[in-house]
């Protein structure tokens, strides 16, 4: 196990921090895919393609190719610059831990399908109609969304258990 101390920087190998493959970040092409998937351009075309991706980014000063975003999403690398990890988490507005912390990235992509559910025209349509009505039925609304999400099996099992 080889590890030093810098200052007050502890430098570690890839075999002492589980979430670093030797080669690369564990799970990238997976977390990538999530964000291209999930967190909209800020124009109207919708999510961003790697093309678009890459022009953003050079917009921000950092220089990759829709090519290079292509194989960083299909896992052929997994080995990104520090830099261009930093500026892909600003792009899509996640911090550089969702990176590296599985918590931060259950807890952020609970967030981003949140936000996604409410792009739905009719969710939107169903909160907008809730809105004013009382505490009470509130809580038979809740009951029975929630009771409807078991029946088609859409909670996992840690959300079931609350």
């Amino acid at each position: 196990m080889l590890a030093r101390e810098v200052g007050l920087v502890r430098l570690t190998t890839a075999k002492e921090s589980p979430e670093v493959a030797e080669d690369g970040l564990t799970g990238l092409a997976d977390k990538l895919n999530h964000l291209f998937a999930t967190v909209p351009a800020p124009t109207r075309s919708g999510l961003y393609s790697n093309d678009s991706a890459a022009a953003a980014l050079a917009e921000r000063g950092v220089s990759v190719s829709g090519v290079h975003l292509s194989h960083l999403r299909s896992g052929r690398r997994d080995n990104p610059s520090a830099r261009l990890l930093a500026a892909l988490a600003e792009l899509f507005g996640v911090p550089i831990g969702y990176f590296f912390d599985p918590t931060m990235e259950d807890r952020i992509n609970s967030e981003l399908d949140a936000l996604s559910a409410i792009k739905d025209t009719r969710a939107k349509t169903l909160m907008l109609r809730a809105q004013g009505v009382s505490p009470q039925s509130m809580e038979h609304l809740e009951a029975i969304l929630e009771r409807i999400r078991q029946i088609e099996g859409l909670d996992d099992h840690e959300q079931a258990e609350r």
